[in-house]
């Protein structure tokens, strides 16, 4: 079973939702950015029926929301994350989103999609100044041209 190959750094006792639909290959990916990294981190959510957006990819494919915990570099840790994918050559079958504003810390989705999509949410007002508290999706091109791609950055955001 994949979880044998991904001890000690993941079990079945993970937040998956449902261990058994998580993909082999997610779970590769993901062993394979715990090595990189080299620092724990914490599964939230995988497969889910509940709590998400309408037509979240929780619902419909693997994927997972992980965050470092103490990681204090998140500019870095999405860059390795990114690079690993790429490593792997399975860039344009995995989404990679980053999420500043999660507490207590800064976090990313990750997903087997079948094809390549990065992003980030923002609160709106962030980006276009308006008074309005309301979330949007940005591309990580977007978010690195409005705040840079250093660490004080992301987590002043």
């Amino acid at each position: 079973m994949i979880y044998d190959i991904t001890r000690p750094y993941f079990t079945e006792k993970e937040a998956w939702g449902d261990p058994e639909k998580m993909s082999g290959l997610l779970l590769l990916v993901l062993l394979a950015i715990r090595e990189i990294v080299n620092e724990p981190f914490y599964i939230y959510c995988g497969y889910s029926t509940t709590g998400h957006v309408d037509g979240s990819f929780h619902y419909k494919v693997p994927c997972l929301a992980v965050d470092f915990g103490t990681k204090s570099d998140i500019w870095n840790a999405y860059c390795d994350i990114n690079t690993t994918i790429i490593n792997l050559q399975l860039e344009k079958s995995i989404g990679l989103g980053a999420y500043p504003h999660w507490k207590p810390y800064p976090g990313f989705h990750l997903d087997i999609r079948g094809w390549l999509a990065r992003w980030a949410k923002l609160k709106r007002s962030e980006y276009t100044k308006k008074d309005d508290d309301a979330e949007d999706y940005v591309s990580i091109e977007t978010f690195v041209k409005i705040y840079g791609d250093d660490d004080k950055t992301w987590r002043t955001v």
